[in-house]
């Protein structure tokens, strides 16, 4: 059940980010975010705009790793 949701929130803010795609540092493709259910998350997307990755970055029960 998680991964579909996570895997609709990604779908989601692919086809409607709350931020401007900002493009890849080697143009192939573009990185957006948004805010889903509460959880705020980066979605990478090819230039064909196929998601190719995406992850949580915060919201209820997302953990981060501390700084180096």
């Amino acid at each position: 059940m998680i991964g579909a949701q996570v895997e609709g929130w990604f779908k989601s803010i692919a086809a409607n980010p709350d931020s401007r795609p900002q493009a890849r540092p080697h143009g192939d493709g573009w990185v957006v975010s948004g805010t889903r259910d509460g959880i705020t998350c980066v979605v990478t997307l090819d230039k064909d705009d196929s998601i190719s990755g995406g992850f949580p970055v915060s919201g209820e029960g997302v953990t981060t790793n501390p700084p180096a």
